[in-house]
């Protein structure tokens, strides 16, 4: 089992406001969304009605977790923003409780990362096993 992608909005959304979102989640980013039976892109916490999570099938992608497709998630989190500018969007994995709010900040140091020498270490790491299986 993997670690998956966590994207929360915090805020008061109504139930129209919401509809609204999903509907343009399904037609402009459903690529890799969780969206089968009567699952909505966009969901509200039953605890916490004024918190709302994305269903993914995404990996995580962080530094030291190399492995979600990283601007797959960034766009996510971006059409978040821009679609319920009255929440705050928070990032993180589902192997531990704590997300991180999302700041312009806070996204530069992630795309660094992925643009840096280590931004694909995990999957570098098994095309060079897979290099060296292929030697003589």
């Amino acid at each position: 089992m993997g670690v998956d992608v966590v994207i929360k909005a915090v805020g008061h959304v109504t139930d129209e406001q919401l509809a609204e979102v999903n509907a343009r989640m399904v037609e402009w980013i459903t690529d890799g969304l969780y969206l089968e039976d009567d699952c909505e892109a966009l969901n509200r916490d039953e605890y916490e009605p004024d918190t709302l999570e994305v269903s993914t099938w995404w990996r995580y992608y962080g530094p030291g977790h190399e492995r979600g497709p990283w601007p797959q998630i960034y766009r996510c989190i971006r059409a978040v923003q821009a679609w319920l500018p009255q929440c705050r969007v928070y990032y993180g994995s589902d192997a531990s409780d704590e997300v991180t709010e999302v700041t312009d900040d806070y996204l530069a140091s992630i795309w660094a990362h992925y643009n840096g020498s280590e931004g694909d270490r995990y999957h570098a790491y098994f095309r060079e096993l897979a290099a060296r299986k292929e030697r003589p």
